[in-house]
């Protein structure tokens, strides 16, 4: 397999794992609420919600079935995209998300080109990257970062610019 093709193929797999990830996480943090799932989705705790709307939503979500099932039938709907109605807004998912894709896409292209410009127009980031660079390890980069005032957090990669103290 050239390594282009391979390069791809190892992306799309971590990818769908990562994809794979966040909805278990999103379904086990939905079943681990303490309290009655069906209670939660009517609004929470102060919710005025009936006996029988509580029955509707259990009955619509599968909540009576055992959790194996809930989870097969949740990959099945997201696999289809049918991402459900919300009640909190009483309109579709899919709905909500398409409405405000347009926004996230504009701020998720935005920031990285801002960030960028403002690092490197500080005259103390060439020498914080060439030490990020020298010493490897979360200290040194760390040591660098302080004294730089943030602007070589680009030598730490995994972290949000937020946590690493960057504007």
């Amino acid at each position: 397999m050239p390594p282009l093709a391979r390069r791809l193929t190892r992306r799309l797999t971590l990818t769908l794992f990562v994809l794979w990830g966040a909805a278990t996480f999103a379904f086990a943090g939905m079943r681990l609420v303490p309290g009655d799932p069906a209670r939660v989705i009517a609004g929470g705790v102060q919710a005025n919600a009936t006996p029988q709307v509580l029955d509707a939503i259990r009955d619509e979500y599968g909540l009576r079935e055992p959790v194996v099932v809930q989870y097969a039938r949740f990959l099945g709907r997201l696999l289809r995209a049918d991402l459900g109605g919300s009640y909190q807004l009483g309109r579709p998912v899919s709905r909500v998300i398409g409405e405000q894709i347009g926004a996230t896409l504009a701020l998720a292209a935005g920031r990285p080109s801002s960030a960028s410009a403002s690092r490197w127009r500080s005259p103390r980031s060439r020498p914080a990257g060439r030490a990020c660079g020298r010493c490897r390890g979360p200290w040194s980069s760390a040591r660098s970062r302080r004294r730089t005032s943030g602007s070589a957090s680009c030598c730490w990669p995994p972290s949000p610019s937020t946590w690493a103290g960057s504007p």
